[in-house]
């Protein structure tokens, strides 16, 4: 992320100059290069993902192979940012659980952000609601608590939601809820219990049957298919 100044970079033949709010994306074993730009400096601050899901998540968002990208919210990313390097900085004595199921949430968060950058520019009142329901994928939304929070009427709103996201404002946040558990459920050792009370679930049998509606897999079935996929690439390696 570069927050002042630009950067030139080159990433297997590909050249291109990244400015002040806009951001790189190196990719693991690729041949890359970058050096101050034209402005003669460089601010910058920089993130580092990882995991046997990020190839997915980076595909399935539209991100896989892009290289130089411009938040539509730059505000936004750099709070997140900025969110991750507090975690960061906090001793880990007796909380390293917790913290990695925040920094997990963060990593999932980030890529959603960059990802909102391949689609057309969206009104305010869609961001809005974007960042309400990314910062509350713990509750149980309703259309209305939605709509309440941006200030528009239910059918103009879910209108003008389905016409820049393809689908209703309940149907995203179930998605993006749904997605955030299959990850919680991936890369962290919590319960089904306490990943469902952490999504805000009433109880982790309706979490269950909710997930297999989804997903075609129960919570536990989920883990354990992807736990024996990552034992395979290991062995693989």
């Amino acid at each position: 992320d570069v927050c002042a100044g630009n950067v030139r970079l080159v990433q297997n033949g590909s050249e291109s100059l990244i400015g002040a709010k806009e951001l790189y994306m190196l990719r693991k074993g690729s041949d890359h290069a970058y050096s101050t730009g034209p402005a003669g400096f460089v601010v910058k601050r920089f993130a580092q993902l990882g995991g046997t899901s990020l190839d997915y998540y980076l595909r399935s968002l539209g991100l896989w192979g892009k290289e130089h990208i411009c938040p539509p919210a730059p505000r936004r990313f750099e709070q997140l940012l900025k969110q991750a390097t507090t975690l960061l900085s906090r001793s880990f004595e007796d909380q390293n659980a917790q913290i990695a199921v925040q920094l997990s949430c963060l990593a999932y968060q980030l890529l959603l952000e960059l990802s909102r950058a391949n689609q057309p520019t969206i009104p305010p009142l869609i961001e809005r609601a974007l960042t309400f329901i990314h910062d509350n994928l713990h509750r149980n939304l309703s259309r209305q608590d939605i709509c309440e929070h941006v200030g528009a009427s239910a059918p103009y709103f879910c209108r003008l939601f389905s016409e820049y996201m393809t689908c209703s404002p309940v149907t995203y946040f179930l998605e993006q809820r749904f997605n955030w558990t299959a990850q919680l459920l991936k890369t962290t050792s919590l319960s089904i219990k306490e990943i469902s009370d952490r999504a805000g679930f009433e109880s982790p049998l309706y979490f269950s049957a909710q997930f297999k509606k989804r997903f075609g897999f129960s919570p536990k079935q989920y883990r354990a298919q992807e736990q024996s996929h990552e034992a395979l690439q290991q062995a693989s390696r």
